[in-house]
């Protein structure tokens, strides 16, 4: 049987893939926090709430015509079941540029809801894909 906390964070994940903005919405509770520690020069690190944690999310997902995980390995902690961590690969596309990147996602759920997330990937490659250099 999965893991609700592991269930919750795939769900988000497919959602995600599938451009299902009202099934992320349903899966991520109003009162989570994204975190991203090593994002874009000069992005915030924490995003309070499901809206702050949407727009980010949905404002770089509505770039591709084509976004998928590669692979998604999620377990959660045995001391702690509501806490997840994982790895994954993407890639994405439109029909000016590609996309690809590695991940390590940290997530903790309640109630069947993420409340917590962390993403931790390779900003080089997001700044890359958009013609960005960095210094």
């Amino acid at each position: 049987m999965t893991n609700s906390a592991v269930k919750a964070l795939g769900t988000m994940f497919d959602a995600l893939q599938n451009g299902d903005v009202e099934g992320w919405k349903a899966i991520v509770a109003e009162d989570a926090t994204l975190y991203v520690p090593y994002g874009l020069p000069g992005m915030q690190a924490v995003f309070e709430g499901r809206d702050s944690f949407e727009a980010l999310t949905w404002d770089f997902f509505r770039s591709w015509t084509h976004f998928e995980w590669l692979s998604l390995d999620l377990h959660a902690i045995a001391d702690d079941p509501d806490l997840v961590f994982g790895t994954g690969r993407s890639k994405a596309s439109n029909d000016k540029i590609s996309y690809g990147n590695e991940y390590v996602f940290k997530a903790r759920a309640r109630d069947g809801r993420i409340v917590e997330y962390y993403e931790y990937f390779n900003p080089l490659n997001v700044m890359k894909s958009f013609g960005q250099t960095y210094p």
